[in-house]
Order: structure tokens, then sequence, then C-alpha cells
């Protein structure tokens, strides 16, 4: 099932925002889905395109998950950007919308 743009970005905004709640600590896969009400694999999902913005960062094996790559105090000059992008660019290719036409070229990617 594939879900819109805008349930992505909004569970991209609410993980960023629990993960600058959580100060050092990584949140597995898991605990964001509970926290999001989504399925865990949807939470890798979106947290991919986050990963390639250079907003999160991921730690492998037993203690790891995910973790803000950036303070909370911390904001780039490009203000929400990367989040905005990363997550369209993770799903605008999938989902048609009004603004192209499905056998269109897609412009995100």
């Amino acid at each position: 099932m594939s879900r819109s743009t805008n349930t992505r970005f909004a569970v991209a905004v609410h993980v960023l925002t629990y993960l600058a709640g959580l100060d050092d600590r990584a949140a597995g896969s898991e605990e964001l889905a509970r926290s999001a009400n989504v399925n865990p694999v949807y939470i890798r999902q979106v947290m991919g395109p986050l990963r390639g913005a250079g907003l999160v960062r991921s730690k492998p094996g037993v203690h790891g998950g995910w973790a803000l790559a950036l303070l909370p105090t911390t904001s780039p000059s490009t203000g929400s950007g990367p989040c905005c992008r990363a997550t369209i660019r993770s799903s605008a290719c999938t989902v048609p919308t009004r603004a192209a036409p499905p056998d269109g070229p897609c412009s995100a990617r």
C-alpha cells in the first residue's frame, strides 16, 4: 500500500521531533513506529531519504537505531528544505498527483 506524500511528510516531521527529544539516545524502527502508529517497515522507508539528506543517521546492531545527525538547536541554512525534498522525492514518483500527469516524467528525481 502506497501512502501519500502528505502522510510521509507528517510521519517524517513526527519522527524528527521525537528524535529531538531523546538527547543522544538512538531509537529503533519499532519504537518510532509505535510512536507514529505506523508499521516499522514504513518508518524505514521514510527514514532512508532523511538519512540521504543528512538529517538522521542510522546505527546498526542490537543497540542501534535512528538518531538526529544535527543537534536540534543547529538549523541548516536551508531550513526545512532537506526534510521536504527528501520526503517528497521518496514518494512523488510513485503517487499520482494533480500537478503531474501519471504518464509524464517525474521532476522530483
